[in-house]
């Protein structure tokens, strides 16, 4: 499922401010590109940006983000984001 709502990260981090660990800092999503959150069947999620022109992740020729975390250590999962209505592409 791709989602085509766009992730704008401060509607994102006030959806999960009370779980997200307040020492995660939220990346900054460079220009002509958009936050997004990848579940895999596994149950593994990851967080990445997308350039919706190209269709190509940030990830593929940069450093991997930095999955927000509950206070202790943990990451969040995709209960944690249906939860929160946040769209993410499976």
């Amino acid at each position: 499922m791709v989602s085509c709502e766009r992730l704008d990260v401060s509607s994102i981090y006030i959806k999960l401010r009370d779980i997200v660990s307040s020492h995660y800092q939220w990346p900054v999503v460079p220009n002509g590109w958009q936050l997004e959150f990848i579940a895999y069947p596994n149950g593994d999620l990851d967080m990445d940006f997308l350039n919706p022109v190209t269709g190509v992740f940030w990830s593929e020729d940069h450093e991997p983000l930095l999955m927000p975390h509950i206070e202790d250590g943990t990451p969040i999962t995709t209960q944690t984001l249906f939860s929160a209505s946040i769209p993410f592409m499976s």
